[in-house]
Protein backbone atom coordinates (compact mmCIF):
# COMPACT_ATOMS: atom_id res chain seq x y z
CA UNK A 1 0.00 0.00 0.00
CA UNK A 2 1.48 3.34 -1.05
CA UNK A 3 1.11 6.46 1.05
CA UNK A 4 1.62 10.05 -0.10
CA UNK A 5 3.39 12.49 2.21
CA UNK A 6 0.94 15.17 3.40
CA UNK A 7 3.00 16.26 6.39
CA UNK A 8 2.86 19.94 5.37
CA UNK A 9 -0.84 19.85 6.31
CA UNK A 10 -1.79 20.83 9.84
CA UNK A 11 -5.40 19.62 9.55
CA UNK A 12 -7.89 18.24 7.06
CA UNK A 13 -11.68 18.20 7.36
CA UNK A 14 -14.11 16.04 5.39
CA UNK A 15 -17.76 17.12 5.16
CA UNK A 16 -20.46 14.58 4.31
CA UNK A 17 -23.87 15.18 2.64
CA UNK A 18 -25.70 15.01 5.99
CA UNK A 19 -23.45 17.76 7.42
CA UNK A 20 -21.29 15.41 9.50
CA UNK A 21 -17.62 16.39 9.60
CA UNK A 22 -14.45 14.43 10.26
CA UNK A 23 -11.33 16.43 11.14
CA UNK A 24 -7.85 14.93 11.26
CA UNK A 25 -5.28 16.98 13.18
CA UNK A 26 -1.65 16.64 12.14
CA UNK A 27 -2.03 14.34 9.13
CA UNK A 28 1.24 12.81 7.91
CA UNK A 29 0.45 10.41 5.08
CA UNK A 30 -2.46 9.49 2.82
CA UNK A 31 -3.47 6.42 0.84
CA UNK A 32 -6.48 6.64 -1.49
CA UNK A 33 -8.09 3.24 -2.02
CA UNK A 34 -9.62 2.17 -5.36
CA UNK A 35 -13.06 2.78 -3.80
CA UNK A 36 -12.12 6.39 -3.00
CA UNK A 37 -11.71 5.92 0.75
CA UNK A 38 -8.84 7.74 2.45
CA UNK A 39 -6.45 6.10 4.90
CA UNK A 40 -4.53 8.68 6.92
CA UNK A 41 -1.76 8.35 9.50
CA UNK A 42 -1.40 11.26 11.92
CA UNK A 43 1.31 12.71 14.17
CA UNK A 44 -0.18 10.95 17.21
CA UNK A 45 0.48 7.58 15.51
CA UNK A 46 -3.24 7.01 14.91
CA UNK A 47 -4.67 5.62 11.71
CA UNK A 48 -7.94 6.91 10.28
CA UNK A 49 -10.20 5.66 7.51
CA UNK A 50 -12.56 8.14 5.88
CA UNK A 51 -14.98 6.41 3.50
CA UNK A 52 -15.77 7.80 0.07
CA UNK A 53 -18.92 9.87 -0.14
CA UNK A 54 -17.79 13.16 1.32
CA UNK A 55 -18.85 16.27 -0.56
CA UNK A 56 -16.15 18.67 0.57
CA UNK A 57 -12.53 18.36 1.64
CA UNK A 58 -10.68 21.25 3.26
CA UNK A 59 -7.07 21.27 4.43
CA UNK A 60 -4.77 23.74 6.07
CA UNK A 61 -1.03 23.77 5.47
CA UNK A 62 1.77 24.95 7.74
CA UNK A 63 2.88 28.55 7.37
CA UNK A 64 5.24 28.87 4.42
CA UNK A 65 4.19 25.54 2.88
CA UNK A 66 2.67 25.29 -0.58
CA UNK A 67 -0.98 24.33 -0.83
CA UNK A 68 -1.12 21.17 -2.94
CA UNK A 69 -4.35 20.17 -4.65
CA UNK A 70 -5.61 16.62 -4.48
Amino acid sequence: MEFKDISTETRRTYTFPDGAKVTIEGPLSLNVSPSGGHRIADRQRHGHYVPAGWIHLEWEVAEGATVVTV
